[in-house]
């Protein structure tokens, strides 16, 4: 028996340079396996090249940086990594959506007179790679960047199962389209793909109340043993936080957590069993409300007067702005209160100057803005500059640069 293109299509779409043929297969099951043993060997010891957008390029590396996707040493980018867990987190849902979106073009194709099937097939499938996804960048064109991506035990598979059925596609062009659906999704969604088996895990133990530990990325050392509330989104849409309990031995109490989900690694299910506190889970609604990235775990009202100008920075400087709960005007400025988390109030005011924000209470709050104002002013001492700056002067550059920035 002869392996020809029409009886077994799937062996001769690896690559235009690779042909592989048997003259004498006496077993077809023997003849697919040997084939796909040899497209797996040539995958493992070659990198597909992929030639796409500068602005999915941009946005692929991005991404990589954002959700910290570092080699060994914590400072170069692991693309291929990165890729692979792209390639594995979305292949299932990107084939799934291109066969709806072919089958509903065909489907009003059809409706408008396309008898033939194989036609309407043939003309949805070019409409979806011209209309709805960008042109591929031809290989030297100035707007191609290119990429690549080294096959792994755990792509190979998906990888095949694409060259089998590329259909005069190439593998470049079906990879730039996959990268590009995936880079014009909101960053929270790319962050689900990447690392979907987290997320599916996370997912899971919310839903069935099941406590579970882990560690971060950042601290192996460190075991957390929590009972997952929910996974929530910020407010600006960028990362997806872990609300959950757990048990704080310094303060012999349980405690309302946050934990982004790109750092936790090493899930495992626990035997433990673990009831949800009534204030840890008022406190965990109240950061579904304010922002889950803040861990609140008290009901202590924070008081912070705005100048005029203060007002004018608070309204315009939008990433991190914290929730109002009321506001007064009064003689001396405008009193806004909150109920947000103190690390939040903290890490968003600190950018703002006397002259446009002081914090009235809690005192632990003010002692803690204090203490980052003496720390930043006392790096900057005479080891740098010769003489120590008064806080006068540091705060006269500030509003210099403020003023070039503005």
């Amino acid at each position: 028996m002869h392996l020809s293109e029409s009886n077994y299509p799937f062996f001769f779409t690896f690559y235009s340079d690779i042909f592989i043929y048997s003259s004498y297969i006496t077993t077809p099951m023997w003849g697919i396996i040997k084939c796909k043993q040899q497209i797996g060997e040539k995958m493992e010891t070659e990198k597909i090249n992929v030639f796409v957008p500068t602005e999915t390029a941009e946005i692929l590396e991005k991404d990589a940086r954002t959700f910290e996707i570092f080699k060994a040493d914590s400072t170069v980018l692991n693309m291929n990594r990165f890729l692979s867990l792209l390639l594995i987190g979305y292949y299932d849902v990107y084939t799934a959506t291109y066969r709806q979106i072919r089958d509903q073009i065909s489907s009003v194709l059809e409706e408008t007179g396309y008898s033939n099937t194989q036609q309407r097939s043939s003309t949805a499938e070019l409409l979806i790679k011209k209309v709805l996804f960008p042109e591929i960048p031809k290989k030297k064109g100035q707007q191609a960047r290119r990429i690549s991506l080294k096959p792994t035990a755990s792509t190979m598979a998906i990888l095949i199962n694409i060259e089998n059925n590329l259909n005069g596609d190439t593998m470049s062009r079906y990879l730039c389209r996959l990268f590009t659906s995936y880079t014009l999704k909101p960053l929270n969604e790319r962050e689900r793909i990447i690392f979907k088996s987290t997320y599916d895990f996370l997912l899971n133990a919310c839903r069935t109340q099941q406590t579970f530990s882990f560690t971060l990325t950042w601290n192996n050392e460190v075991i957390h043993e929590v009972l997952p509330y929910c996974i929530d989104v910020s407010k600006e849409e960028l990362h997806n936080y872990l609300l959950c309990q757990e048990f704080i031995p310094d303060r012999d109490r349980y405690e309302a957590r946050t934990f982004r989900m790109n750092r936790i690694t090493h899930e495992h299910l626990s035997a433990n069993t673990m009831s949800l506190d009534q204030d840890v889970k008022r406190h965990l609604e109240m950061m579904k409300r304010y922002g889950p990235q803040y861990p609140i775990n008290d009901d202590e009202e924070c008081c912070v007067r705005l100048t005029e100008e203060g007002t004018h920075l608070f309204n315009r400087i939008y990433f991190g702005r914290p929730i109002v709960d009321r506001i007064e005007k009064k003689s001396d400025g405008t009193y806004f209160y909150f109920k947000v988390s103190k690390f939040q109030l903290y890490t968003y005011f600190r950018r703002f100057d006397k002259d446009h924000a002081i914090i009235l209470y809690p005192t632990s709050l003010r002692t803690q803005m204090i203490e980052s104002y003496q720390i930043a002013l006392d790096a900057y001492s005479s080891e740098y500059f010769g003489s120590v700056p008064t806080l006068s002067d540091c705060m006269n550059i500030q509003r210099s640069l403020r003023a070039e920035w503005d």
